[in-house]
């Protein structure tokens, strides 16, 4: 028996899953208004486990995928507020947009080798408050 002629209920007894159908859909996020009221989105990627593909997905495409070839990271995107850190002093008064998202991708970077490469841009749907 061939595992495409499997039972999806039996694939996932064998940890198997349905890993010929599951094709992440690529997805850029718009914000909304009571994003930018909020100050944060919050962004889906998933790879699969071998890959350093990183695709950024809907956070329903990012619910859907169960299978263990893939892997799944979320984070929040600050779009609002200052550009750059404002200190008084050696005291951090406010987190800017631009060193907020920068630390979202370097806590990522360890696990999703890539992730550079498609979030350098920190100012992405920035929009001052």
């Amino acid at each position: 028996m061939k595992i495409k002629d499997t039972s999806i209920e039996l694939k996932s007894k064998l940890g198997l899953g349905s890993f010929e159908n599951i094709q992440p859909v690529s997805f850029i996020p718009t914000p909304t208004e009571n994003d930018y009221r909020i100050g944060y989105i919050d962004r889906y990627i998933v790879s699969r486990v071998n890959m350093n593909q990183i695709i950024e997905v809907s956070k329903d495409m990012y619910d859907t995928i169960i299978d263990p070839i893939f892997v799944k990271y979320t984070f929040k995107w600050k779009i609002t507020g200052t550009l750059n850190n404002k200190y008084n002093g050696r005291m951090l008064l406010q987190e800017g947009v631009i060193d907020y998202n920068k630390k979202q991708i370097d806590i990522l970077t360890p696990k999703a080798a890539g992730i550079r490469q498609i979030f350098n841009n920190y100012t992405q749907f920035y929009k001052p408050s």
